[in-house]
């Protein structure tokens, strides 16, 4: 008696369907690894600005109570809280080397009077640069956007990161 033995393995059909499949699957999961990235940096950013602007609060209230009396002026605050961040741990979650802190109202300016900010950075400034860290507003704005970002031109109501006044008379 002779037996008949069958090798069956799979058709190219079959196999094309599951490699479609693979792709269709490793697709979405990328897409799906990206946003959670994207989102991520954006956490980390707002994080970060959120520990700064309690930090500088702190500081604003440390002064009224007379803890400390080390800034005459909201702009010496926010120069000496841009070089206490930047000489921190703080790393741009979005990557790359550029100084996360800055400082709005020394910042370069670009050929629209405003400031060219990469992924991740920071910008610092006070309402009235001149005045008393407690009689004034002090603005962090942060870029989220992968590509950059440039301050907007406007008045304080109505945009929340106005291109800063100089204080070349302070």
């Amino acid at each position: 008696m002779k037996l008949i033995s069958f090798k069956r393995g799979f058709s190219l059909i079959e196999l094309l369907v599951v490699v479609a499949i693979m792709g269709i699957l490793a697709a979405v999961g990328t897409v799906g690894y990206q946003n959670y990235i994207d989102g991520s940096r954006k956490a980390v950013t707002h994080e970060e600005r959120e520990r700064r602007a309690d930090k500088v609060t702190n500081d604003v209230v440390a002064q009224q109570a007379g803890v400390i009396n080390s800034f005459n002026s909201c702009f010496d605050m926010i120069s000496s809280q841009i070089t206490e961040y930047n000489s921190g741990n703080s790393q741009n979650p979005y990557g790359g080397t550029a100084t996360i802190f800055l400082n709005g109202h020394t910042a370069p300016r670009n050929s629209s009077n405003t400031i060219d900010l990469e992924a991740g950075q920071q910008l610092l400034m006070c309402s009235q640069p001149c005045a008393a860290p407690e009689n004034v507003e002090v603005r962090f704005c942060s870029c989220t956007q992968p590509d950059g970002c440039t301050t907007s031109v406007g008045s304080a109501l109505s945009v929340p990161c106005p291109t800063p006044a100089a204080v070349a008379s302070c």
